[in-house]
């Protein structure tokens, strides 16, 4: 699958802006133009190929089996690229240092966040981003995503997906971080099965902020928030019964992440459960009610827990 992730890490290093060199831990060829390379056997950047004549697109080659043979070869090499720049306002990257620095001084993201203002706290906020107004900005943002995660295998129907996106706050003093996506979830705009989360990433230099956390949260007020809406225009405004969580199968550092944001609030509502002695309900039916999670969201955490 040309949208999906090569079985080895195939660039070296990709660079965050001007400071952070990060190893990526999966391979990643949606960034490559898979039509050049059947073509020349050579690698490269999917969206400088695109702008190349149509003329030369056209052309029909077919090559004779040294020539698949050697490009098999060149595609199961270990780096296709030494290092790949991203811009860590835009995400826009490209292979061109020069290109990179200069981009960096004029990004026009470095003075204005895309999208809406969802969310606002005390060190952090959330915008809401569309793909129809922020296109370019949510395909860059997913490209560099996958050299991170492992089970996201398509960045091309982006229209069905509501991304939120978390920024420093400009009071919390950290200039540095002013204006630069920390991290993301996404959410599918319809989901048949009230998931309230299809991916999550926090930007790798902006780990241990408590920001996953801070999204896993948000995406279950959110969720609960949207049911209550729905469930008063079919005036039925009990949700007790109604529970939500993230689409399977999570990647290994979302379920890290879920799992330490599950744990922290069933203790909460354990203690509740036993300091107001509800014994007459069961347990598991308690914590869904009171925490709005999946039964088998719970029982996978009481079990790491060592609760049962």
């Amino acid at each position: 699958d040309y949208h999906g992730i090569v079985p080895f890490v195939n660039v070296e290093s990709v660079q965050l802006g001007l400071s952070y060199k990060l190893d990526p831990i999966y391979g990643n060829n949606a960034i490559f133009s898979n039509n050049h390379f059947k073509k020349t056997g050579e690698f490269l950047l999917g969206p400088l190929y695109e702008c190349q004549n149509e003329t030369d697109k056209k052309k029909d080659v077919t090559p004779n089996n040294d020539e698949i043979t050697t490009k098999e070869t060149k595609y199961y090499k270990q780096f296709w690229e030494d290092v790949l720049y991203f811009c860590e306002f835009c995400f826009k990257y490209t292979n061109d240092e020069i290109k990179f620095t200069e981009h960096c001084k004029i990004c026009p993201y470095q003075h204005n966040q895309p999208g809406k203002l969802v969310y606002l706290g005390n060190d952090y906020l959330i915008k809401k981003v569309s793909h129809h107004r922020h296109g370019v900005f949510l395909e860059s943002l997913c490209l560099f995503t996958k050299f991170f995660l492992d089970n996201k295998s398509s960045f091309c129907n982006l229209k069905e997906f509501d991304f939120f996106v978390v920024y420093a706050r400009e009071l919390d003093g950290i200039s540095n971080l002013r204006n630069k996506p920390l991290g993301f979830f996404s959410k599918q705009i319809a989901s048949t099965n009230f998931e309230n989360l299809s991916s999550i990433l926090i930007v790798p230099p902006y780990r241990n902020r408590g920001l996953g956390t801070l999204l896993i949260e948000f995406s279950y007020h959110l969720s609960i928030h949207q049911l209550e809406s729905l469930s008063k225009m079919h005036d039925s405004p009990n949700i007790e019964c109604f529970t939500t969580g993230p689409e399977s199968p999570l990647s290994p550092f979302g379920l890290k992440m879920y799992v330490n944001y599950w744990q922290k609030t069933l203790v909460i509502e354990m203690m509740n459960y036993k300091k107001n002695n509800k014994l007459d309900t069961p347990l598991i039916k308690y914590l869904m009610e009171k925490t709005h999670f999946e039964s088998e969201h719970i029982i996978l955490t009481l079990k790491y827990m060592k609760c049962i």
